[in-house]
């Protein structure tokens, strides 16, 4: 099987898997907040924002350690494989036994960080599972890498989202039935140690000439090349996390728990929306990386460009579907008392767009290595997020917006050049960022477009209180900008492209789902 027929494969079954594993987490959410309530539900999206932080030992590390598993999984090198991941485990387990200890610091603490104005019951035993959960997840979590990096990332990703989906059937029923927030993190520990047994069990069983061999080893340029995407992985995720997870963190201190449980309604679908691309994007990457060893530079150009334009498309539908769809979405799903203004979801809405259109960054940094190179941009970007953020809360009181802002500022201060400007000083070297910002330009302005038409649609209708028929004028809106769309790009030889490459690949699906049915 080709690398772009494992990726497109892993592509359609990731995507699949996880809009099943959505749905059903939208209607846990319903069901948490009718008997559960939503400042558990805020509580919950505190605690998992801490975990984050205090997991940061580990962000870029996976990454690193696939991609030293690129050219030993082609050659067949079966010790060098072996050495990676002993290393991988070993290290693994440390960061679990950091996160364990870090987590028992701060239970004292849990008081001040939830704002001093909860009186929950529970509150720290429901953080302990919530630890318990993040260290179950790093054991044996070398074994899922080695799918991913061998292209056979659908393994994981469906049976993960296979016990996904059956926690949260059971969770849905424990709620109605014993609705407490501690057996609901239960069950999500349990589901967690489930899921990596059994990928434990298939990778023992898929790669045996891996784990019975007894001879390992690990080249010193594996070695100089860990220490130093190592250490730039994690410096160049800690701005992402810092600028996700600081924000409930914030909002818990500075306001209370029920608005960190509505943002967090809202959080759910951008972070949503960013799995989707985060799951193409994964699958698409190991492919990266196998032609980043074959060396072919006008090639990587050609596809890193078709792959800039396709994401940026996405995250332009991406935008005019939130933007123009969430309010009435959240009045239906959850009341209209858990609905933002139309400034507050508009800078959501940008937010997500910002975080979209970095995908192809991300993606050539990770496919080459390239994280140390970026190790100061994330702490750059960690600092100004947090100073600007705390200076529109707490200087110009402007709450969850303020927030929002500094993420905003940050984002397009610091790292939505840097990033791009990155690959193309040490992979696509033809290009400049100048040529790339111009290239998509059109991008901007359609989203600009758009994000005025939806706003006039619902403040006219948002006065009248007329929710259905707000929903009707954004499916009208939407297929005008739809239309616009395609007039703006239907000469573009990339739209061609990506067009031509749809059509193949529904083809391609159509035939395989015949010839399987046959």
């Amino acid at each position: 099987m080709s690398r772009s027929q494992k990726a497109l494969r892993n592509i359609f079954f990731s995507t699949g898997t996880y809009l099943i594993q959505l749905i059903l987490s939208l209607v846990v959410r319903v069901y948490f907040v009718k008997y559960i309530g939503t400042e558990y539900l805020g509580l919950n999206s505190l605690y998992a924002s801490i975990m984050s932080v205090i997991s940061i030992a580990d962000l870029g590390l996976d990454t690193v350690f696939i991609y030293l598993l690129y050219r030993p999984l082609k050659e067949k090198n079966y010790p060098e494989i072996r050495g990676v991941l002993r290393l991988y485990k070993n290290m693994y387990r440390l960061i679990a036994l950091t996160i364990t200890l870090v987590g028992i610091v701060l239970i004292p603490f849990l008081s001040d960080i939830t704002g001093g104005k909860s009186n929950l019951n529970g509150i720290y035993t429901i953080f302990i599972l919530y630890i318990l959960n993040a260290v179950v997840g790093y054991l044996n979590a070398y074994k899922r890498s080695l799918f991913i990096a061998d292209q056979d990332g659908y393994v994981v990703n469906g049976i993960t989202s296979g016990f996904i989906v059956i926690v949260d059937v059971i969770q849905i029923i424990q709620i109605v039935v014993v609705p407490s927030p501690v057996l609901y993190m239960c069950i999500q520990v349990l589901g967690t140690l489930l899921t990596n047994i059994l990928i434990n069990i298939l990778a023992n069983k898929h790669y045996p000439q891996i784990f019975q061999a007894k001879e390992y080893t690990l080249s010193k340029e594996n070695k100089r090349t860990l220490i130093h995407n190592g250490v730039g992985g994690i410096s160049n995720k800690l701005g992402s996390i810092v600028v996700v997870s600081s924000d409930n963190i914030l909002l818990s201190i500075f306001t209370n728990l029920t608005l960190v449980g509505m943002y967090s309604n809202y959080t759910v679908l951008t972070t949503a929306l960013n799995k989707i691309m985060q799951t193409i994007s994964v699958a698409i990457t190991p492919s990266l990386g196998h032609l980043g060893v074959d060396g072919d530079e006008s090639k990587i150009k050609q596809v890193f460009l078709e792959l800039s334009f396709t994401i940026y498309s996405i995250s332009l539908f991406a935008f005019w579907g939130f933007y123009g769809f969430v309010t009435p979405f959240v009045v239906i799903w959850l009341g209209k008392n858990n609905s933002f203004s139309i400034f507050l979801t508009w800078l959501i809405s940008v937010n997500l767009w910002l975080t979209l259109i970095r995908v192809p960054s991300w993606m050539i940094t990770d496919s080459f290595g390239l994280q140390w190179v970026q190790k100061w941009k994330a702490v750059v970007e960690a600092i100004i997020n947090l100073l600007v953020s705390l200076m529109f809360v707490s200087i110009f009181k402007l709450g969850i917006e303020g927030i929002i802002l500094g993420t905003i500022f940050s984002t397009i201060a610091v790292v939505l050049w840097y990033e791009p400007w990155v690959v193309f000083r040490y992979v696509v070297t033809e290009l400049t960022l100048f040529k790339y910002f111009r290239l998509n330009i059109p991008f901007l302005l359609l989203m600009l477009f758009g994000s005025g038409i939806y706003t006039l649609v619902d403040i006219f209708f948002s006065a009248k209180d007329e929710l259905f028929s707000n929903i009707g004028l954004s499916v009208l809106v939407s297929i005008v900008l739809f239309c616009l769309y395609l007039i703006v790009f239907k000469r573009n030889h990339r739209f061609i492209e990506m067009t031509r490459r749809m059509k193949n690949l529904l083809k391609q699906r159509v035939g395989h789902v015949k010839n399987h049915a046959k």
